[in-house]
């Protein structure tokens, strides 16, 4: 499948991600980001080595959370998935949406 083809693989916690070099999860975030101009709040949320790649990436109104502990590129951490759910479930319910 990926015979003559670049690969990066990145090793996450339980994990192994092989895509092609040029793909990571910040690219495609990235790109999600550029065909949707003017929007105003994106939220790229993980807890693995292979979402670092979305925490980097420096737009305007992107929110970026890493999920458990160790170090992170992200703007904000929580300390594990049901607090995550909660900050979730508060920010919509404060939305009145």
């Amino acid at each position: 499948m990926t015979a003559n083809k670049p690969v990066k693989v990145r090793h996450g916690r339980k994990i192994v991600e092989a895509t092609p070099a040029q793909i990571s999860k910040g690219a495609a975030v990235a790109r999600a980001l550029e065909q949707k101009p003017g929007y105003t709040a994106a939220v790229c949320a993980g807890d693995d080595l292979t979402d670092e790649s979305m925490f980097e990436l420096d737009s305007p109104g992107l929110i970026t959370i890493k999920v458990g502990g160790g170090p992170t590129k992200a703007r904000f951490t929580v300390s594990d998935p049901a607090t995550f759910r909660q900050l979730l479930a508060d920010c919509f319910a404060n939305s009145g949406g």
